[in-house]
């Protein structure tokens, strides 16, 4: 019994760790895409 929950447990935090890393990632990108874009406007508006 308390193995198995000990397991789960482990189980959830793996889970929930890969996600916030991926939450992260995602959200770096995001902020990359989005000054890539402002750049490109930029450069847009200057030529």
């Amino acid at each position: 019994m308390l193995a198995a929950f000990l397991l789960t447990g482990q189980a959830l935090h793996l889970f929930f760790g890969i996600m916030e890393y991926a939450t992260v990632k995602l959200r770096i990108q995001n902020n990359l895409i989005s000054s890539l874009n402002m750049l490109i406007f930029v450069l847009m508006i200057l030529y």
